[in-house]
């Protein structure tokens, strides 16, 4: 099992571990002196129906659970109304600042969850156990916690930091295919914008990497992490710039997503096309060279990410891309990729993404 420490200036740590069937009597010796006398876990009903004779059976024997509240890993539940139903629950309960969250599941429940205990009591210790490719290398690492307004994605939100992220990489065996390749494309935005090694990983080891193989999945993910790890240390709440490159392929990414009303197109999914479409402009602005592009678009059909760019419907994609949080007036910070490995962050004119000669040659 690898342990790494997220460390900010404040007195705020986050305990990582990474390993193939970490024993989850771990928070015994993690939280001792956490004064937790009892958790809320919360997950979805899937991962529930899958692992409720085995994971959650040790944490009924290793911590007092006090309730186990689930919800449809959908992106429709990440909205105030689910919120809302969850504090009713916790104010039934009568839970105090002793009582800690326990998330369990995908990137909507790390969400919910972290936006839960960020805004109850003002805030509750929260732990993260991430079930799926996605959020064990992006999602629930880094404190941002979010829920969705109507349909734009992640409009309300809090950064609140876990006070341990357990990444059991057992959980992925029950994937899909699409769930695998969903968490792919965060990996792959990884390796584009600051891995060249990790980008020829995933180039090479294909077989392996779909397949789970231990050392290589755990490596990719150990990659994935330590990235995030070093540049959240920098830059905790964005406000340096530098955490804002994490976006890469996300501003055309979420619009995507949003104009399919936050259900048709997979996060992974979009944010392919996301990449793809931050590579042509890249490649159009005199950023980043033909072949560059052409590698990315090879890696992206290797693993059965979308490419068809022309397909979106670009009409309706201003409404979204104005409303990112990046944007300030009329100019949004936009992540563009230097050459496989590199990114850097300039700002232009929100106007200018909406001339198809960027990204439509």
């Amino acid at each position: 099992m690898k342990e790494f420490n997220l460390n900010f200036k404040r007195d705020v740590t986050t305990k990582i571990c990474i390993g193939d069937s970490i024993k989850f009597n771990l928070f015994d010796d993690l939280y001792i002196n956490e004064r937790v006398y009892g958790y809320i876990i919360i997950t979805d009903e899937n991962v529930y129906n899958l692992y409720k004779n085995t994971t959650f059976k040790t944490f009924k024997r290793n911590l007092r659970v006090l309730d186990i509240i689930k919800i449809k890993s959908d992106e429709k539940m990440k909205n105030l109304d689910t919120v809302k139903s969850i504090y009713d629950i916790l104010l039934k309960r009568k839970i105090d600042r002793n009582v800690g969250i326990l998330a369990v599941g995908g990137g909507v429940i790390g969400d919910i969850a972290g936006f839960i205990a960020s805004t109850m009591l003002r805030g509750l210790n929260l732990i993260h156990i991430p079930t799926t490719l996605l959020s064990q290398v992006d999602s629930s690492i880094g404190g941002k916690n979010g829920v969705n307004l109507g349909d734009v994605k992640n409009l309300i939100g809090s950064f609140y930091h876990p006070r341990a992220v357990l990444i059991d990489t057992t959980f992925l065996k029950t994937l899909g295919e699409n769930e695998i390749k969903n968490g792919i494309a965060e990996v792959l935005k990884y390796g584009i914008g600051f891995d060249d090694k990790l980008f020829n990983i995933l180039l090479t080891q294909k077989e392996d990497i779909i397949t789970l193989k231990p050392t290589v999945i755990d490596k990719i993910i150990e990659k994935s992490v330590k990235i995030k790890i070093d540049i959240v240390r920098r830059d905790e709440m964005e406000r340096e710039g530098i955490r804002k490159l994490l976006n890469l392929g996300h501003t055309f990414g979420h619009a995507i997503e949003s104009i399919g009303g936050l259900k048709s197109t997979k996060h992974g999914e979009a944010v392919s096309l996301g990449i793809l479409i931050a590579a042509k402009i890249s490649m159009n602005k005199g950023v980043l060279s033909k072949e560059a592009v052409e590698k990315i678009k090879e890696a992206l059909v290797m693993y059965n990410l979308p490419i068809d760019i022309e397909k979106v419907n670009f009409k309706y994609l201003k409404k979204y891309i104005v409303q990112d949080k990046k944007v300030i007036k009329d100019e949004i910070d936009f992540i563009f990729i230097n050459k496989i490995g590199q990114c850097s962050i300039q700002p232009v004119r929100v106007k200018e993404l909406w001339q198809k000669k960027l990204f439509l040659n």
